[in-house]
């Protein structure tokens, strides 16, 4: 699995069901899809940044991958990603959308994101509503004790 997060090719997915964003990922073929939900109004005002600040038409976001591991919480993988400049964009435009809505408390949110997790009980059928995707063939970092 180690290997596969580091050297294997990597798919992302964004998923715009409200009230997150989904972050849908997969490390090669091995290993099945996982899902992250992102909500800009979860993170403290003071480290908010403006998204859109930061794209530019051949400027895309980079995001570094810890794979730990789940007894030690020991370091097992380190990969740095690359974001295409189409994702990056697609990414800061759904923050900055996310940002202008109204923001009706983290009680409302869990409850949303419940029901999302049980219409779409795994990552897979979200595929379906994807509304941008990249792959990265990038091997950044390699595994450390590997």
């Amino acid at each position: 699995m180690v290997e596969a997060v580091c050297r294997g090719e990597a798919e992302f997915a964004l998923v715009d069901e409200p009230p997150g964003l989904w972050l849908l990922y997969r490390f090669s073929h091995k290993v099945s899809w996982g899902r992250a939900n992102f909500n800009i109004h979860l993170v403290p005002e003071r480290q908010r940044a403006d998204p859109v600040l930061f794209t530019a038409p051949d400027q895309g976001f980079q995001g570094l991958v810890t794979v730990l591991d789940a007894d030690t919480a020991l370091v097992r993988g380190l990969r740095l990603i690359g974001l295409t400049p189409e994702f990056s964009l697609k990414l800061a435009e759904l923050i900055q959308a996310q940002a202008l809505a109204p923001w009706r408390g983290k009680e409302e949110d869990d409850r949303q994101v419940r029901e999302v997790a049980r219409r779409f009980p795994a990552p897979g059928p979200m595929l379906a509503r994807v509304v941008c995707r990249m792959t990265s063939v990038s091997n950044e970092r390699s595994p450390p004790n590997g």
